[in-house]
């Protein structure tokens, strides 16, 4: 699949209202809002049921390496935090930053680069904010120029 298709596949969700996290949405259930882990492609939700249910930024992402039939960070190896000794939510931010720095692909933000259509970008979770994930859909002359999803 090609970026540019895969931009448009997250324009899709662009309406789709944002499902802030409480704790019962740390419930590790397959296919359920805002994260919808899973693993079968074939069972991603309709944008009815997205529009409905609503998703959270790393739902996003989780439905898009799910339509490019790649594994959701910790759903099939769980990411073991050897620091922490504990097993971080499965395809949670938390997990993310793990999985992209485990694979050292993680580099600090700088907002004054360019980045191209496609690039995410991961806080780690936290406390305050539980951290946050966004893709770059449109690329601009620095990041604070581009546009996010």
């Amino acid at each position: 699949m090609k970026i540019q298709e895969i931009i448009d596949y997250i324009l899709q969700f662009k309406d789709i209202k944002y499902h802030y996290c409480d704790e019962s949405s740390f419930e590790m259930v397959l296919n359920i809002a805002p994260f919808w882990i899973g693993y079968n492609t074939n069972l991603i939700p309709s944008f009815e049921t997205l529009r409905s249910q609503g998703l959270n930024c790393v739902g996003l992402t989780n439905l898009v390496r799910r339509k490019l039939r790649l594994p959701i960070p910790g759903l099939e190896e769980p990411d073991y935090d050897l620091e922490n000794k504990k097993v971080n939510f499965i395809g949670g931010t938390e997990n993310w930053f793990h999985y992209l720095r485990n694979k050292n692909l993680l580099h600090p933000i700088n907002f004054q680069a360019v980045y191209p259509k496609g690039t995410l970008l991961i806080q780690d979770y936290n406390l305050e904010d539980q951290g946050h994930v966004g893709i770059i859909v449109e690329q601009g002359k620095t990041l604070l120029e581009s546009q996010l999803l």
